[in-house]
């Protein structure tokens, strides 16, 4: 994504707007189904907290639109040393690692701009 985004930088795309249509199209499409996935969480984790990393596939066209086609709610996280690309382990370790520093309020602060955003739950 880093690649993408600084490719279209280079090519005089305002990358910044690009990423916030992106994640407020997702925020969007989650929010959609928001309850539902929060009745099937409670049901599995009914006594302990729960948090959950989305997957989502988005297209974007020629004029720069993008258009979410999936919001997976349980991606592919595992890596293996045989069939995972390098590219693959780092994506992924860096989720895992930003999704730490979210929940123990440590690192960076949610918000849009930096491709976070809290839904909280009561």
């Amino acid at each position: 994504m880093a690649q993408l985004l600084a490719r279209l930088h280079h090519e005089g795309v305002n990358t910044t707007g690009l990423w916030e249509r992106v994640t407020a199209s997702v925020v969007r499409v989650v929010q959609l189904v928001l309850q539902d996935v929060v009745s099937q969480l409670s049901q599995e984790s009914a006594s302990s907290p729960c948090y959950k990393i989305f997957g989502a596939d988005v297209l974007v066209t020629k004029d720069l639109q993008p258009h979410v086609l999936e919001v997976n709610r349980s991606p592919d996280m595992s890596v293996s040393a045989t069939t995972s690309l390098e590219e693959d382990v780092a994506v992924k370790g860096k989720m895992v690692n930003d999704m730490a520093e979210v929940l123990t309020n440590q690192g960076r602060q949610l918000s849009i701009g930096n491709g976070f955003r809290k839904v909280l739950i009561h």
